[in-house]
């Protein structure tokens, strides 16, 4: 079972986990999407990408709690329902996690200042010496946290 994790933002960290034994990540900058005349909307691109590789369960973090104003959060819903759109067209199931429940169960026993912290420490036992970019960090954890839920 292929699992995409997506942490939506101005720079998205997705991770792709076979639950068998594949790992594939990246980032992706939205600005690259939104900028130039030749530039796909968000959804088109996220509707692209989940034509392509077929996960069989799309998960996407759905509440950030880091503080902000209203253009930042609207901004960050924009993201999300992007993907959770695109999945629902491609027929591939999704689900919004909340961002807050699924660190805390993935960190579970991670020492660490804060949530970033503990995620990367948590990532450091899972993949000692692999280092990912910051928005990756997130959506490998969440992606392995939900396969380990099946």
């Amino acid at each position: 079972m292929k699992i995409l994790a997506i942490d939506p933002g101005s720079s998205t960290g997705w991770a792709m986990v076979d639950v068998v034994d594949d790992l594939q990540t990246g980032e992706a900058s939205v600005e690259l999407v939104r900028s130039g005349r030749m530039a796909a909307p968000l959804f088109t691109v996220a509707a692209g990408f989940l034509r392509q590789d077929r996960p069989d369960l799309l998960i996407v973090e759905g509440q950030w709690y880091g503080g902000g104003n209203f253009t930042s959060v609207s901004y960050l819903i924009e993201r999300r329902m992007a993907w959770v759109h695109a999945a629902e067209l491609e027929g591939i199931s999704c689900e919004v996690v909340n961002a807050r429940a699924w660190i805390s169960a993935a960190t579970k026993g991670v020492d660490g200042a804060s949530s970033k912290d503990r995620i990367r420490n948590a990532l450091d036992q899972i993949y000692p010496g692999r280092k990912f970019k910051r928005d990756e960090e997130d959506a490998v954890l969440m992606a392995i946290w939900r396969a380990k839920k099946l």
